[in-house]
Order: C-alpha cells, then structure tokens, then sequence
C-alpha cells in the first residue's frame, strides 16, 4: 500500500462506498483495492480504515490490521473503542521497530510479554540493520532485502505481532504496511510447508525396528509447564532405555515453536513411536507409527467437544484417574489404561535426613484468576456458598460439582473452576494461618500468591523444575497438596520421592482406587490439617514414586509397542494392539 498526499474528491467517497459495499458482501479480494486506493488518496479516511479493518481480521491478518488501528486511532482517537483483541495495541507485543534506537530503548526497559495467564515472556524488539556491541538478546537484528523472508520464516524466535512507525511519516506508513504483508506472507508460507509436512509423515513408513533402536519423537511447549516437564522426563527416560529420541520444545523464553517447525522436524524424524500429552496428534500418522497419547486435563478441546475421535489400532490411550476416564469414553476409544503421574527418580530424591527438615512447603500456583468478581453475579454467589461449604466441612466432590452446575442452572466447568479456587486459596490460607503455632518454617512457591495478603508473607516466588525443585522438597519435613478431585497428582509424586510426608487435602474417590491411605495425611479442615502436622503415617511415602517411575511407564509403553500388549488390564475397553512384529 502506498500513500499519496491528500486528495479527496467525489471519485473517492463512491471508491469508497464501493468498497464497503464489497465487504459487506464478504467479497474481501474485490474490496481490498479498491479500499486501498482510497487510502492511498485520502490518509484521513476514516470509513476506509474501518472496512480494511475488518478485511484484515476476516483474512487473520492481524499484524497489518493492527498497522490500520494505529492510523485510525492517529487520526481519530475515539475510534479506539472498537471491541476486539487485535485493537489492544497498549498491550506489551513482541515488535519491529523503523527506529533501531527506539527499538534498543524500548528493550532496555525490560517489558514482558503475557503469553499465557501465568506464562510471560521478555519483550522482542525487532529492527533493520547491524546488531550493535552491548545490544541485549531482546534486540533482534534482521538483514534488509531478500534474506528478511528467510529469516523469518525458519526463525525459531517469536514473530513480531506489531509495527511501530510514526504515522505522520508516509514513507514510515509505507514501510510498515511492507513489513507487515511479509510477515503475514511468512505465516503463510508455514502453513503450505505445514500442510506438505504432514502429508510427508503420513505416506513415510518408519521401517522395521529390529533393524536398529526405535526412534521416538515428542513435543512440547513451554507455556504448558506441566506437560512440558512431563515431555522431557519421559524423552530422557525413553533414552534411557535405548531408543533414540528426538524431543523438540523452545530452548528458551524468546522462542515460540509452531506446527510448521514441530511436524517439519517429526517429518525428517520418522519416528517408530510418537507420544503425546493431552493432545491425540494421529490424523496425519501413517498406519505403522505407534501412539501413545496421555491424557491429563479434561480442558484440553478435544475432551471437552465430547465427540469421537478417529483413533486408530495403534494408538494407545492412557489417563490418569476415573475423572478424566468420563471424557476420554466420550472419544470412543477401544480401551483407556491407566497411567497415574510419574516421577523421574534419577532427578527427585531424598538427602536431608527427616529429622533434620525444618519447613512446611507448599508449591502450586494461586487459580485466583478463576474467582469470580461481585459483579458477576450467579458465579459470585456460587463463590460464596462454596467458601461456606468448605469452612464447614463439605465434602469437594464431582456430585457436589455437578448439583451445584443443576441448581443454579450453569456449567459444570464453570463450577469446577470456582471450586478448584476455593480449595486451593483455602487450605494454603489455612496452612499460612497456622505457621505461629508451628515447629516449622512454612514457605509457598508458584505463581499469583503475591497479592494474598495471608500467603504472600510466606510466598517465596515462581518453584524450579528438576534439581531445584529436588532441593526446595528436600528441606521439607512436610509438603501440602491440595488439588480438585485428586490425590495422585504430580505434585504428590515428587514430595514423596524427596522424602516429604504427603498432607493432601482429602479428595478421595471411587474414581481413584489407590489413593494411598497409608502413605499420606489427610485433612479436609484447618483443625485436622493442624493434627496432620504432627503426625507421621504408617505407611513409607516412598512407595508412592517408586510405584509411578517413569521407568516403569516407559518400560509398559515399550512392552505394548513391541508385543502389542499392555502388562496392565484396561480400565475401560479391551486391550489395543500396537505389536510392531505387525510392521
């Protein structure tokens, strides 16, 4: 698009009017032009900047869209009101600035980018030109001509979402309108090298596996933090025992990996054995590939549509507890096995003696961002009841769950996650509460905590994974756990591993046939979470990791791979045959 000097005239008004006429029609490739012509005559037009809008977010063009809100907000500030995401430009976006100064002054402030409700990244300021001496790793030096669209294309790093020009220099305008077409012509691009990526894995075959070691692909991302631990716990583990693996996430908070890089390199993998958490990721699989999908969140999409799933003979279907077993069922597969959490034994171990630990710890984040406001009306008064509920004493089940969602006529997910607030923010509150009249020092680690006025005095910040995580446990003489409807949880695996003695919140079901009465303490109140704490159970918390190794899991996943059967009876279903003798 390129900007002329002002010249408005009848021809553009009815240009123009043309144009929106086309776009009411959702006739978009008729109206562009003509729109853009108005613009190129008329920079003040206002209408014009509205119907190209709404060309740029119908065509997912949102950087270029925003390039127009930033014009039309130059030239007529009330128009900013328009409801949507895309016009939010005082957002911290990743951007590319025309100004390589501005760009390093922007960067020397440390922004962070929201990627996620609990997931931020640094800024990433963009520019044309050399990188200079004592730029950070936020300023991101691109060359200028034919090697920009390379660049962007294979780059690893997060693409800019915004442009920053000034809007009064047309060269500027004319330039940023450049930059942003070719990053959309770059998406683009992914989404074609996406598309014949996945038709690669479908036609390849792997090859016989008594040939050499079988070859194991998995993914992940870092805005997941959970599942991403669990993806490279289980990929170290798989290489452990002697396959060879290929395990591709972000390697740092810049990078943002997508389907174009994930399933190009799976492509050129050609893995035996694909494994996913959360996610079935076997529409394009060719027939010989065995998969492994884990489900452990019932909010994943494809849970929640309750619709079946094309799964095929060689997909094994694992889920963590009778809770999750209802939505999976609604997917159709031929079995459901259960896989409970797992921890790697090599990363979380005790060293400090019992009697030498002096702390209670709590690591889990806040879900304070679930709590409704008093505005919001029913949800509100739900918070309310449940608050009382669980001060007296009210067993958190999924019946409670679900004649709540009947009388008050919402939901159940909206329920669960008031629910999931309520005994979070409680039983940590009642722990806090506690630590005067304790013998021990009380910490708590995650995230959102800061603002609570009864934790934040103990809230020691954001937990590490692995090692660092290994030695916040270890210090621990006692380690709470408070999650909806489970006992077995990640968390529980890991405290028990490093020695801690389990307090749960007491969300036993029949949903949940081991739940380790022995190994832990159970409290559903401040008073018995009080008598938790001086008490120690008959039973070792040991048992509960070295039960849930990720050695013994890959160990069964690799038996069903090679044998086409799983060592454990389903708990739904009949077994499924993924025997690679079948090749």
């Amino acid at each position: 698009m390129n900007v002329l000097p002002d010249d408005p005239s009848e021809a553009i008004h009815r240009k123009c009017r043309l144009g929106g006429l086309l776009v009411g029609q959702k006739n978009f490739d008729a109206a562009l032009p003509l729109l853009e012509e108005v613009i190129a005559q008329d920079r003040t037009n206002l209408e014009a900047y509205l119907h190209l809008i709404t060309i740029f977010i119908a065509k997912e063009w949102f950087v270029v869209a925003r390039i127009v809100m930033r014009l039309l907000q130059h030239f007529d500030p009330q128009k900013t009101a328009i409801d949507h995401d895309v016009f939010d430009l005082d957002r911290v976006r990743d951007t590319f600035f025309l100004d390589p100064q501005k760009g390093r002054q922007v960067a020397s402030q440390r922004k962070r980018v929201q990627q996620t409700r609990v997931v931020d990244a640094p800024q990433l300021c963009y520019h044309f030109g050399p990188k200079q001496q004592g730029d950070s790793d936020t300023v991101i030096a691109v060359e200028q001509g034919k090697e920009t669209a390379p660049f962007f294309l294979f780059t690893r790093l997060r693409l800019p979402t915004f442009i920053d020009f000034d809007p009064d220099a047309i060269a500027q305008v004319n330039q940023a309108f450049q930059i942003g077409h070719l990053l959309e012509h770059v998406i683009g691009m992914r989404r074609s090298a996406l598309r014949q990526a996945l038709l690669a894995i479908k036609q390849q075959t792997p090859g016989n596996a008594a040939n050499g070691p079988l070859r194991v692909f998995l993914s992940a991302s870092r805005l997941t933090t959970v599942m991403a631990h669990c993806s490279r716990d289980l990929a170290r583990t798989f290489q452990k025992k002697g396959c060879e693996v290929l395990f591709i996430m972000e390697e740092n908070d810049r990078e943002d990996l997508s389907g174009f890089h994930v399933y190009r390199a799976q492509a050129s993998w050609n893995p035996h054995v694909t494994v996913n958490i959360n996610h079935a990721n076997h529409l394009w699989l060719n027939d010989h590939v065995r998969n492994i999908v884990w489900w452990q969140d019932d909010l994943m999409e494809e849970l929640q549509k309750g619709v079946a799933l094309p799964w095929r003979n060689h997909d094994l279907v694992l889920s963590i507890d009778g809770f999750l077993d209802r939505h999976v069922c609604k997917t159709g597969p031929k079995a459901i096995i259960r896989q409970n959490f797992c921890v790697d034994l090599d990363l979380f171990f005790p060293v400090i003696p019992p009697h030498e630990r002096k702390k209670i710890i709590f690591v889990g984040s806040s879900y304070v961002k679930d709590r409704p406001s008093r505005e919001s009306g029913i949800p509100y008064q739900i918070l309310n009841l449940l608050e009382q509920w669980i001060v007296d004493g009210e067993k958190f089940d999924l019946s409670l769950m679900e004649r709540v969602a009947s009388q008050w006529q919402v939901s159940s997910k909206l329920v669960y996650s008031i629910m999931q607030f309520v005994i979070r923010e409680h039983t940590v509150m009642w722990l806090c509460s506690l630590a005067g009249s304790l013998d021990y020092d009380v910490e708590i680690y995650g995230y959102g905590w800061e603002n609570n006025r009864v934790v934040s005095p103990f809230f020691k910040g954001a937990a590490p994974h692995g090692p660092g995580l290994c030695a916040i446990y270890n210090q621990a003489r006692y380690a709470l756990a408070a999650s909806i409807f489970l006992v077995h949880t990640q968390r529980l695996v890991e405290m028990a591993a490093c020695g801690c003695i389990p307090v749960v919140f007491d969300q036993r079901s029949a949903d949940e046939p081991q739940t380790w009465d022995d190994e832990c303490l159970f409290f559903s109140s401040q008073e018995t979470l009080r008598h938790c704490l001086t008490q120690t159970p008959q039973g070792d918390p040991m048992r509960i990791a070295q039960a849930n190794s990720y050695d013994r899991a890959v160990e069964k996943i690799l038996h069903w791979v090679r044998t086409g059967v799983y060592p454990d009876k389903p708990v739904y279903g009949s077994p499924a045959d993924g025997a690679l003798q079948n090749t």
